[in-house]
């Protein structure tokens, strides 16, 4: 888009959505950073099989991958000077009060066109979206386990996720193209580490979500809302089911 100055067109400069831009180091730092901690958590995994029992390993899987997701990509960004500030953990120009009924309503059309979508290409519906069969294995082996996995589901590994997904992967292609491939691109990326298809597809509606309610608001905390109430409304169907 070009506005007419002195005579001629000059380009209309694009509204980023982050104070701070992501480039290409900051990027491949993060996700190198998160596929060694990948590596890491399945071999710590298949050590601790041959000392514990497997229930019990399984049990604290997901509290010992987002502790090392969290390290990972805390040392990953720090080491790139970036700091809490950087993040955008904070309110934009739209008041988050907005959120009351925007992410509801984002979740809600999110879960409903990913269902469809699966349907449409003949995928079974995912019932594990939120981690349901980690949760159920640390409910298995006793209340601690469950409820570090419960808290680690639910409020710390959206997070971590987000600022990966949304600042760090989303805030990349935004500098770089149009902030709606962007949106998509990001929401592939992120839907592919759910591997299973009709999981990953579902996701891949969540994340473009995620990533319009943090292109609406300049801010990455929408996401994480949206992220959270997603995992949250799993988990519960899960607990309720027992």
């Amino acid at each position: 888009m070009c506005t007419p100055i002195a005579g001629k067109l000059t380009p209309v400069p694009r509204t980023a959505t982050f104070e701070r831009p992501v480039s290409g180091g900051d990027a491949l730092l993060s996700i190198g950073c998160l596929l060694i901690g990948a590596i890491a958590v399945v071999a710590a995994v298949v050590l601790l099989v041959g000392v514990f029992d497997l229930n019990w390993v399984l049990g604290y899987a997901i509290p010992l991958a987002t502790a090392v997701f969290a390290v990972a990509l805390w040392q990953s960004l720090s080491r790139r000077g970036w700091t809490w500030k950087d993040l955008q953990l904070t309110s934009g120009p739209r008041s988050l009060w907005h959120l009351l009924w925007e992410v509801p309503v984002a979740w809600i059309a999110a879960m409903g066109v990913g269902i469809a979508l699966a349907g449409a290409v003949d995928i079974a519906p995912a019932s594990d979206a939120g981690g349901s069969a980690s949760t159920l294995d640390a409910l298995d082996v006793g209340v601690v386990a469950g409820t570090l996995t419960i808290v680690c589901t639910v409020l710390i590994a959206p997070v971590l996720e987000e600022v990966l997904f949304r600042r760090v992967i989303f805030g990349w292609f935004d500098t770089r193209t149009r902030w709606q491939i962007a949106v998509l691109g990001s929401a592939v990326c992120f839907g592919a580490v759910h591997v299973l298809p009709a999981i990953a597809l579902i996701m891949v509606c969540i994340g473009s979500a995620a990533a319009l309610l943090v292109r609406l608001h300049r801010s990455l905390i929408p996401g994480i809302a949206l992220h959270t109430m997603n995992n949250a409304v799993a988990t519960a169907a899960v607990v309720a089911a027992i």
